[in-house]
């Protein structure tokens, strides 16, 4: 079956940046073209292969999630954040204290 490649690139692109995360082969299946087509079509239009592809598109996603909310910030980075490795260094909020006097 003959396919155009910039259809097909532009619909494998449709895909990915509505959904990053899709493998190849979820994407071989809603598009029903093989793997090896999708491949292909990615390396011709990009340069690159797939996997590095989609990892662009996720990149893509993410720093637009930033723009728009310039204060999120992971909450490992935040200074309030302490893992469970440092618990016991770390304040508790009264809120969350337990009772010591019961």
């Amino acid at each position: 079956m003959s396919y155009d490649p910039r259809l097909l690139f532009e619909q494998i692109a449709a895909c990915l940046k509505e959904n990053p995360r899709k493998t190849l082969e979820e994407l071989s299946e809603s598009l029903l073209v093989s793997k090896r087509t999708i491949k292909k079509s990615v390396q011709l239009r990009t340069g690159r292969n797939f996997r590095h592809y989609r990892e662009e598109v996720l990149m893509e996603k993410v720093k637009g999630f930033f723009a728009q909310q310039p204060g999120a910030v992971h909450r490992a980075h935040a200074p309030e954040y302490c893992g469970p490795l440092s618990q016991a260094k770390c304040p508790q909020p009264k809120n969350m204290r337990r009772s010591t006097e019961d």
